[in-house]
């Protein structure tokens, strides 16, 4: 019996193929007399003929669009299926994943609302200039998106870009009013899904956290786009890490975001009661946040921020280390800066940095951009990968004059006139927070600072060793 019906099937599929065939046959007849008759000139004749055998190919892979069968099956079987094809990609959305976490149907209403798209070789998706109302995403064919860059160089030139499919395009419209700044159009026949933005704004804000949380990281976002100005940003860049926009969320939501981070590790993972207890103190206290990646892997999320401070001679300030009444040397060797505080936004704790320390080095600092690093490290202890992001805060100062301190002059008395603290114009300042510690700064070039800062244990065992030679002039 499973002979006869496998034998059915194949025989079946055969008589199909051969049936489109001779429909394709049929149809390509049909434009060849059209042509002849309407006296086409043979050279657009051939283009014409040519751009149809190519249409007539269906899109590489099979995509929902291409089997019909699909259609009859009832909305909530047809939304697990597209829940199960496209739940990856869209929790690659920075606002529906983090909204998921509260509203476990999103996905799902999102699958069932979304719009299949097929586009034929040299069709548009969408035009540079246009009011955009959809997010895309290409699951088969090939297209390329092709924007105009204006540059010192050459006025204008055209920025040629293939497409990666299961990429969402124009997720910035979701957050603000956008319109596209290139054209996206199709190489190949190409199928692409399509996501009404205002649908996906009433899905959100049905439930009120999500709609909160969505409204704080999209004012976010767009704040901190207007801060960074990023180079990158267009139809396919969103030119922001969305874990500094997450990072940078009014406490409440961050502690709201990190116990349903926890949850899931704990449903997920197991792992010892210690390291529970120490990222529940973490979340408690606000020191850091939990949050899934695109893969819903749970990380640490710690936020910084730093002031990358130039002079007009353009050296850079850079904290070399601490010293105490002791003679005790920590070297640490980076800009100036530290862990953002709970109750605290990356700006304040510049604000305050500028306050404590740099204000007795240097005056007239002039803010001038902003950028975000981000970097990974492994915490075995904590169960989970702890990513850094660092909110860099570009300024300029106009002073050139190193500040006199009763320990300056011994200091540089001291060292060798070919030693790294002569070169660097090493000098130390008072703390104003601790009696009797000293901060050690250096204006170092920025070469110096490219070649050492990845590789900062080397620069701080030299500096180490060289405080030690100073002996006698300590602090203390």
């Amino acid at each position: 019996l499973f002979v006869s019906l496998l034998t059915s099937s194949l025989a079946a599929n055969l008589i199909q193929e051969q049936i489109s065939h001779r429909e394709r046959l049929e149809e390509m007849e049909h434009l060849r007399t059209f042509l002849e008759e309407n006296k086409v000139q043979d050279s657009l004749a051939a283009a014409i003929h040519e751009a149809v055998v190519e249409n007539n190919h269906s899109p590489s892979g099979f995509t929902e669009s291409r089997v019909p069968s699909l259609a009859t099956l009832h909305t909530t079987l047809l939304t697990q299926l597209r829940t199960e094809l496209y739940g990856q990609a869209f929790n690659s959305v920075p606002v529906l994943r983090m909204c998921s976490l509260f509203d476990n149907e999103l996905i799902s209403k999102c699958c069932s609302s979304l719009v299949h798209l097929t586009v034929l070789t040299g069709e548009e998706v969408f035009h540079s200039k246009k009011k955009i109302s959809q997010l895309y995403m290409m699951l088969s064919g090939s297209a390329s998106y092709r924007k105009v860059v204006i540059s010192k160089e050459v006025k204008r030139q055209h920025d040629l870009k293939d497409l990666d499919s299961m990429m969402f395009i124009c997720e910035l419209a979701f957050s603000v009013d956008w319109h596209s700044v290139g054209t996206l159009s199709a190489n190949s026949p190409s199928d692409f899904i399509q996501l009404n933005v205002e649908g996906l704004h009433y899905a959100i804000m049905t439930d009120p956290i999500c709609m909160e949380m969505t409204c704080a990281y999209c004012a976010l976002q767009l704040e901190m786009l207007r801060a960074m100005r990023p180079m990158e940003i267009d139809d396919l860049h969103v030119g922001i890490a969305a874990d500094a926009v997450v990072a940078a969320l009014p406490l409440p939501l961050r502690t709201s975001i990190s116990w349903r981070s926890l949850a899931i590790m704990d449903e997920k993972w197991s792992f010892s009661r210690g390291s529970k207890q120490a990222l529940r103190d973490e979340i408690s206290l606000g020191t850091s946040l939990l949050w899934p990646d695109e893969n819903r892997e749970i990380l640490r999320i710690v936020g910084l921020a730093v002031i990358r401070l130039k002079r007009p001679d353009d050296r850079l300030l850079i904290g070399l280390g601490q010293w105490d009444m002791k003679g005790q040397v920590k070297a640490h060797f980076q800009l100036p800066g530290g862990k953002i505080k709970p109750h605290e936004t990356a700006q304040e704790r510049i604000d305050s940095i500028l306050h404590a320390k740099i204000d007795a080095i240097c005056e007239g600092v002039q803010f001038t951009g902003e950028q975000v690093q981000a970097t990974v490290e492994e915490s075995p202890s904590l169960g989970c990968d702890t990513k850094y992001v660092k909110r860099v805060f570009e300024a300029l100062t106009d002073t050139l004059l190193v500040p006199e301190t009763k320990y300056l002059t011994q200091m540089f008395a001291a060292a060798n006139s070919s030693s790294i603290i002569s070169e660097w114009q090493a000098f130390i300042t008072e703390s104003k927070s601790h009696e009797g510690l000293v901060n050690v700064w250096g204006w170092i070039s920025e070469g110096d600072w490219d070649m050492l800062e990845p590789n900062r244990t080397s620069s701080e065992k030299i500096f180490i060793e060289q405080l030690l030679e100073l002996g006698e002039t300590s602090p203390a």
